[in-house]
């Protein structure tokens, strides 16, 4: 990676490669295109699907680059031109049939980690898979918003652009995501304890 452009602003960055500058291009290329991929996996399995929409952007993105509007966000660009492409291909490929771009219905997944700010204050597996049986329990649309707040580390506004929808949506997406999963661990915790606590009872009965 050329280390030349690590110190630009993205607007700087982004201008340099609107100027056709290659070296710009292909640092963020280098810079951004694992992030995408990753991005892509939440939509879809299928490797081919993502590796192909990736690589079509970036053709687009140099092709049209003179036409292209100035933006102090690249990650925030890529991501929703990335997410209308894959969108778009699966719609194609009769996997939402006539539901279309804007329907719900798409496939997102969430994989935890111990390095995921969600968990970082867990302390072992057990509370690690408590905690994906929550998330997994949310809509499409809030583990969406989730991923882009918490792992990709996008503003409330960067999100409401990404997924087409009003930053007041996306607050409310968020923040009934986050009550949900604390009603959801507090409901398991409970039960843990409850049935911690009949164990043993019983065994003092015995």
């Amino acid at each position: 990676m050329n280390r030349k452009f690590t110190a630009y602003t993205d607007a700087a960055l982004w201008q340099a490669f609107k100027d056709g500058d290659e070296e710009a291009f292909d640092f963020m290329f280098e810079k951004y295109v694992q992030v995408l991929y990753n991005y892509g996996r939440k939509f879809t399995a299928v490797p081919e699907i993502i590796e192909d929409c990736v690589q079509d952007l970036f053709v687009e993105l140099w092709e049209k680059k003179k036409l292209l509007s100035p933006t102090d966000s690249i990650k925030f660009y890529l991501f929703k031109a990335l997410r209308i492409r894959i969108i778009r291909r699966l719609s194609k490929d009769h996997t939402f049939g006539k539901e279309g771009i804007d329907s719900d219905v798409y496939n997102f997944a969430i994989t935890l980690s111990y390095e995921s700010k969600l968990i970082s204050q867990q302390q072992d597996t057990h509370q690690q898979k408590l905690l994906t049986q929550a998330v997994n329990q949310l809509s499409k649309r809030q583990k969406e918003a989730i991923h882009l707040k918490y792992f990709d580390n996008l503003s409330y506004v960067e999100i409401a652009g990404i997924m087409a929808i009003s930053v007041d949506s996306v607050y409310k997406l968020i923040s009934g995501a986050l009550a949900q999963l604390k009603k959801h661990m507090r409901q398991v915790y409970i039960s843990l304890l409850w049935s911690s606590s009949l164990i043993y009872f019983l065994l003092y009965l015995s």
